[in-house]
């Protein structure tokens, strides 16, 4: 461990989270919510909503990137940001939108 592999070990372990956090941060400002707004004001919110509009988003912006890079190969990566952007959308609805997810007849407080 004394020859910097614990050093070059931590920097692989910690690299998806430099790169993940950027993105997902720009994609839930930049898209995330305007979305939020545009559900809100048709009262189209819900888990359902905010999960499918997430891994769709989710999936394009991986192809996109994909795409900008002219990569060959690597296309599950469009799944996985499918799957992350489900997931940043679910947590959005029960965290964010938690007073709509105990009580979906009420109209959000302003």
């Amino acid at each position: 461990m004394g020859d910097g592999r614990l050093l070059s070990s931590l920097w692989i372990g910690f690299l998806p989270l430099i790169v993940a956090l950027p993105v997902v941060l720009a994609a839930s400002i930049i898209f995330g919510l305007p979305l939020t707004a545009f559900l809100t004001r048709r009262r189209l919110e819900s888990s359902a909503a905010y999960t499918l509009s997430g891994a769709g988003l989710g999936f394009v912006i991986g192809l996109v990137a994909l795409l900008l890079m002219r990569a060959q190969w690597g296309y599950w990566i469009g799944f996985l940001g499918g799957l992350s952007g489900a997931v940043t959308g679910r947590t959005w609805w029960a965290c964010a939108r938690r007073q709509l997810a105990a009580d979906p007849l009420q109209p959000p407080r302003r």
